[in-house]
């Protein structure tokens, strides 16, 4: 076998072990990524409509922060904020980024029509566009899926929340505001969201090596209720823990 082959034999194995790790280390479902040619009927449930109305505003020094479903006319900024966090996290080389890219697009499209059973939130801050201007430009700093169903989200070999919860999954924060409090309003708003779905807890998995985000969810209220064993990682598998938050009923 010619060397150009071995190469790209090589090329398509990282190519799969991307996918599998990505499947596995953040709640995206196995499922096709393309962009869907023709949208699906989705009928507009009460619930559905309640979680799409969604709005939370917070005054930061940045300026207003917004956080909202997702609409489609910023996934292209939403894909490129999931990709950086993405492939920072799990060390992705530059080579697979537009591979990381259509993923994260995919998944993007397929939750616009995934209410009531799961939900995208982002957060989008309105800063001056320059300090005599009225005007103002928005930008994406964060973003995060809550699944209310096990069908939206991949299983874990063992710490699986309840089928049926609020889980937060797929969290990131724009590189140059993190450690500004962009995390835990965003962590405010997924759980506003679950409490007008009606949720009386919410769960979220965190690697064990990840202090900064154990940080963050620890001071959020949220408690380690179960973890992967460390040998996991003997088998090139992240061990993680299993965070829980009991939620006041939404009023």
């Amino acid at each position: 076998m010619i060397t150009g082959e071995i190469a790209e034999l090589e090329a398509q194995n990282v190519m799969l072990a991307s996918h599998t790790a990505l499947q596995t280390c953040y709640c995206i479902p196995s499922q096709d990524s393309r962009e869907p040619r023709f949208k699906p009927f989705i009928a507009e449930s009460e619930e559905r409509k309640a979680l799409l109305a969604f709005k939370h505003e917070v005054t930061t020094k940045r300026g207003l922060l917004s956080m909202r479903p997702i609409q489609e006319a910023w996934i292209p900024e939403s894909t490129e904020l999931l990709t950086d966090a993405f492939a920072e996290s799990m060390g992705y080389r530059p080579a697979f980024r537009r591979y990381l890219v259509k993923e994260i697009k995919g998944y993007l499209h397929k939750h616009l029509n995934l209410p009531p059973k799961a939900i995208v939130i982002m957060g989008l801050l309105q800063q001056p566009a320059d300090a005599a201007a009225a005007s103002s430009v928005a930008s994406s700093s964060s973003a995060g899926e809550l699944s209310f169903s096990a069908s939206t989200r991949t299983q874990q070999l063992l710490l699986n929340p309840p089928r049926e919860c609020a889980y937060l999954c797929n969290m990131a924060v724009t590189p140059d505001w993190r450690r500004q409090g962009y995390g835990m309003q965003l962590l405010r708003a997924a759980e506003m969201v679950a409490q007008l779905a009606g949720k009386q807890e919410i769960y979220l998995h965190v690697r064990h090596n990840d202090a900064p985000a154990t940080g963050l969810y620890e001071r959020g209220g949220y408690s380690i209720v179960k973890s992967d064993p460390k040998f996991f990682g003997w088998f090139g598998i992240d061990p993680k823990h299993l965070l829980k938050k009991d939620l006041s009923p939404f009023s």
